[in-house]
């Protein structure tokens, strides 16, 4: 039984240093350091509902969505001007009982590192829903 522990030790360092020779250099890199990684790249957000910004709605409800790139885990959003949202993995927001006129709707993504996009993406659209004769307090 002796005889087979200096071939075990030879085996295990053996693999190990395969195992560690073998390492891509790329996973070695973190992809959220934004100081040691020249690949680096900054939180994105892009509004992905097409022909809404700009446009005028016949209806008082609109559900608005959103992506990020690769590594965007969480999103925040502010509509019609309010405070931003919490951070949440949902990638879409229905904005609903919308008054007449115009309205915004921003958003941003962020990393797990807490980067966040600096730049969110913000559509404006205008609701016109009432059809006949109306009054408007």
């Amino acid at each position: 039984m002796d005889s087979w522990r200096p071939l075990l030790r030879f085996s295990f360092l053996s693999l190990s240093l395969l195992l560690f020779l073998s390492c891509d250099e790329a996973l070695l890199t973190n992809p959220l350091d934004e100081e040691n990684n020249p690949d680096y790249v900054d939180p994105q957000t892009t509004i992905t509902i097409t022909d809404l910004d700009g446009s005028t709605l016949d209806t008082s409800a609109v559900t608005i969505t959103f992506s990020g790139n690769d590594e965007v885990t969480e999103y925040s959003y502010s509509a019609d001007s309010s405070s931003w949202s919490s951070w949440a993995t949902t990638t879409s927001y229905k904005m609903e009982y919308l008054d007449e006129g115009l309205h915004t709707f921003s958003v941003k993504g962020r990393y797990t590192s807490g980067d966040e996009d600096e730049t969110p993406a913000s559509i404006s659209f205008t609701v016109d829903a009432v059809t006949g004769p109306a009054l408007i307090f």
